[in-house]
């Protein structure tokens, strides 16, 4: 327990938007030095993209929140598809008039905000561990938009470069 303590008081504190105040690697081997090998397993399985309640039980009310995210983005989908109005239930409405970045940093800032609840409740816990983690992650995908690469990679998708031919 006090390996615990210790670790979550000597990690940097995150503050969305900001730059990622440390790796993932540098928070792993942090980790790695303080934890079990069972807590530490339990840490590195747990990711943004394929949390599930039955190996984090702790985040059940945040994995049930982000099913009803995938659910409103499907509904978003669909309803821009067959021309409608999307009748979504989790996120904020105000993200449908924003466009693609903007709406993708919306959603980055509604699933921080749910993490920040979690977080509260929690007080040098393996739970604590694992928002800690997955805000950090946050962050590094929040970095890692560049709009300059952006407009680059839809360019290419949009207007292909034709192959010369070989003579």
């Amino acid at each position: 327990m006090s390996n615990l303590v210790y670790l979550i008081s000597s990690l940097p504190s995150l503050t969305f938007g900001q730059s990622p105040p440390i790796s993932m690697d540098g928070f792993y081997n942090d980790a790695k030095e303080q934890l079990s090998s069972r807590n530490f397993n339990k840490l590195q399985e747990i990711d943004l993209q394929n949390i599930n309640e039955e190996n984090h039980f702790n985040l059940k009310k945040f994995v049930d929140q982000l099913e009803s995210l995938k659910e409103d983005l499907l509904e978003i989908r669909n309803a821009k598809k067959n021309d409608r109005t999307p009748a979504i239930t989790s996120i904020p409405k105000t993200i449908l008039d924003q466009n693609p970045l903007e709406r993708e940093k919306s959603i980055m800032k509604w699933q921080w905000e749910q993490l920040t609840d979690i977080d509260a409740m929690e007080m040098f816990t393996i739970t604590e561990l694992f928002v800690y983690k997955l805000k950090l992650q946050i962050l590094h995908r929040l970095n890692s938009f560049n709009a300059t690469k952006g407009l680059e990679l839809l360019e290419s998708i949009v207007n292909p470069p034709k192959k010369m031919e070989e003579s």
